[in-house]
């Protein structure tokens, strides 16, 4: 059982590499620190490049921000090219589940140092408090795999094929 939430999936094409980051670049923003006070045009934001791309689904300031990031990497093969992409949590959710962890662990500590027991009812609040982010960030992380997932898809049209032996393990 994986403990951290991540999906993949792969697919072919027989467009040729030029086309293919054409075409994924024609929906991605460029990064940046201010396009959170424009309207983004584009469905997603990161960058593309010859190699692959590394993607988050574009929000404005006032709506939420995505929680996946998709990194895709572009592998030449004889019959075109085949794209493999992985979704994983963004850097500032690892913070936060971070900050958490230490939160709870230096409130435990001080605790115990000052000579009091920690027990269940010192520390459960903050266990609820991790428990219930962890459930709640894997839940909107499935959720927003499946879209994000035919969005990227759609970047390329009717030329994706499933890849030889059909491996997806995105949940739907």
């Amino acid at each position: 059982m994986r403990w951290l939430p991540s999906a993949s999936f792969s697919f072919q094409t027989d467009l040729p590499l030029e086309t293919i980051v054409e075409l994924a670049t024609s929906q991605v923003e460029p990064s940046s620190l201010l396009a959170i006070f424009h309207r983004l045009t584009r469905p997603f934001r990161g960058r593309v490049g010859r190699a692959g791309f590394k993607v988050k689904p574009a929000r404005t300031w006032l709506q939420h921000q995505s929680l996946n990031v998709a990194e895709g990497r572009f592998v030449q093969t004889p019959s075109g090219v085949r794209v493999d992409v992985v979704f994983r949590l963004s850097w500032m959710m690892w913070g936060l589940f971070g900050l958490l962890a230490a939160g709870f662990g230096v409130g435990v500590w001080a605790q115990w140092q000052s000579g009091a027991d920690p027990n269940f009812k010192t520390a459960g609040l903050q266990l609820f408090v991790l428990a219930f982010l962890y459930v709640t960030t894997l839940m909107r992380f499935n959720r927003e795999v499946g879209p994000a997932r035919a969005a990227i898809l759609a970047w390329f049209g009717s030329n994706v094929q499933p890849t030889p032996g059909g491996q997806t393990t995105i949940p739907r």
